[in-house]
């Protein structure tokens, strides 16, 4: 058995130790985000970039879905229509 220093003396040691984890635990951030989960060569992992470079200005995100066959946006002269129409609001 310890003397009654050595029990003093381990005591707080002890209680410093718990007191500075008690202090940690108080300061840990909870912070979840899908990123961690997806690989760096990941095309969804360029698209979470892409979006945070260019749509994280305070707008809401919204989605248009458009269902008609005889549009195509996918041409180069439609989205340069597209651009120039959104300049000019």
């Amino acid at each position: 058995m310890l003397s009654k220093w050595g029990r003093i003396v381990w005591l707080i040691i002890y209680l410093v130790l718990i007191g500075g984890a008690i202090f940690g635990c108080s300061q840990l951030e909870v912070a979840f985000s899908t990123q961690l989960f997806i690989g760096e060569n990941s095309v969804v992992y360029d698209w979470y970039d892409l979006n945070e470079k260019y749509f994280t200005n305070g707008a809401t995100p919204t989605k248009t879905y458009i269902e008609n066959s005889s549009l195509d946006f996918s041409t180069e002269a439609n989205q340069k229509k597209m651009i120039e129409f959104n300049t000019q609001l």
